[in-house]
């Protein structure tokens, strides 16, 4: 079990998460920790951050390093994002805090920003197509990308940014001044991003973006989404309320609450510009990168294969580990694993190629060994054998880790082209495959039956 940690210097407010992860790559025990200091009030305005706002950050930072040793936190990274870019101090605060805390405290650039939230982003969503728009909104920034890489970009229309350009954002408004604040945002967005061309769909995070999937909630799969169409309707309503009718009747904080209209105006704004007809919020950016990161480093397959002796196969073996890195991919919002778990899948093939080969491989009797005699195993007393090792949680996810396993193989003897699009939607493992594929549902029972899953097959249209 390794214990890490991120605290998030945001614009809005900093955060600490950390978690308890096992060699499977599951969490196992978790806890986040919030605190309502708004940097951006200062470097937004002032330039720098004030006397009185340092020393509150520090202090706050007093608070995570005790928490950090309390929960006996193996590895931590904590990073600052736009608020801190644009404070002229930042070097002196980042020195101070270090000095007085212990804790060392990165200013990331908002590329590196943006890369971190992409890589969270297309994993918490299961992967997205390449003209998929991908969206960070925060209180200093909005970076967006699109997921082929055509562009990537980071602009200056955070909530906390645009409550100070706009102070009228801050006051209850009827629905003629909120469609001209649409207009005025949607015209700083186009004046910012350029011409980009339309894209289909989106996928987002931050806590703005998880409000208003909450909200204005759309969509009926297991990612929730922003009901874009209905937005503009719903922001005439939320608009005309005070800051304290938001938090009583939308259940918001109250530094959430006075940021929500500039929230959904970006959101509409970007509805608007790139004809996006669905944003789906999975909940995950940033912070999650981060500490996926700290917790394993996946070797390739067939590096760990030469580790165990085996001399040929390779180019077989290249093929799994694609099909391998697809599953996991896919069935990510289900299974909710960290690196470590498609680790442990790529040594369990390259342990069934050795020991196809004769090569000995043994059961060291660690966790992790048993979750590979479990995975590997062709018989049910085999698997029984190893499932009596397990708690019962355990066992839970060595199913479905044994059924990603399953599909994988099945994925690998067939060309990439006729691969379904897959999920897991309430019990039931869903498949969709193209109309020319070479795959049928029977290929898919037996792995669907490992998960205690039903399957539903069907051809893409």
């Amino acid at each position: 079990m390794i214990r890490v940690a991120v605290v998030d210097v945001g614009s809005n407010a900093i955060r600490l998460v950390w978690q308890a992860v096992d060699a499977l790559g599951h969490v196992r025990d978790e806890g986040y920790h919030r605190y309502g200091l708004r940097l951006g009030t200062d470097a937004f305005s002032l330039g720098k951050l004030s006397r009185q706002t340092t020393q509150d950050l520090v202090a706050v930072f007093h608070e995570i390093a005790g928490l950090i040793s309390e929960h006996q936190i193996d590895s931590y990274r904590a990073v600052a994002t736009a608020a801190m870019r644009a404070a002229s101090n930042a070097p002196a605060v980042v020195k101070r805090i270090k000095r007085e805390t212990g804790i060392k405290l990165e200013v990331i650039d908002g590329e590196v920003e943006s890369e971190l939230s992409r890589r969270a982003l297309v994993q918490a969503a299961g992967g997205v197509s390449g003209r998929t728009l991908l969206v960070d909104l925060g209180g200093g920034s909005l970076e967006l990308e699109r997921s082929d890489g055509l562009f990537r970009m980071s602009t200056s229309l955070g909530t906390v940014r645009l409550m100070k350009r706009y102070p009228e954002l801050g006051a209850p408004m009827g629905r003629q001044t909120l469609l001209k604040m649409l207009d005025q945002v949607l015209q700083d967005l186009r004046s910012e991003v350029g011409r980009r061309g339309k894209v289909p769909a989106a996928v987002g995070s931050g806590g703005n973006l998880d409000a208003l999937s909450r909200i204005c909630p759309g969509g009926h799969g297991p990612i929730p989404m922003i009901d874009l169409e209905r937005l503009p309707v719903k922001l005439v309503s939320i608009a005309s309320m005070s800051v304290d009718e938001r938090m009583q009747i939308l259940g918001l904080r109250a530094d959430r609450a006075d940021i929500i209209v500039p929230a959904g105006l970006v959101v509409a704004a970007l509805h608007r510009m790139f004809g996006v007809r669905s944003l789906m919020v999975p909940g995950s950016g940033m912070r999650e990168a981060l500490l996926n990161q700290q917790t394993a480093s996946v070797e390739d397959v067939p590096s760990r294969a030469r580790n165990l002796g085996v001399s040929k196969g390779f180019r077989k073996l290249g093929q799994a580990e694609k099909a391998l890195r697809y599953v996991f991919e896919k069935l990510a919002p289900t299974h909710k694993q960290h690196a470590a778990g498609l680790g442990v899948l790529f040594e369990a093939q390259a342990v069934a190629l050795a020991r196809k080969q004769g090569l000995w491989v043994p059961d060291d009797g660690s966790f992790a060994g048993h979750a590979l005699e479990a995975i590997l195993a062709s018989s049910q007393a085999t698997l029984s054998r190893a499932m009596q090792k397990l708690s019962a949680d355990e066992q839970s996810s060595i199913k479905l880790m044994k059924g990603m396993h399953q599909l994988a193989q099945r994925l690998a003897g067939v060309p990439a082209s006729h691969w379904p699009q897959m999920y897991i939607d309430q019990g039931v493992l869903v498949l969709r495959v193209p109309r020319d594929s070479l795959l049928m549902r029977w290929h898919f029972t037996a792995a669907a039956k490992t998960m205690d899953l039903g399957l539903l097959f069907a051809h893409s249209e």
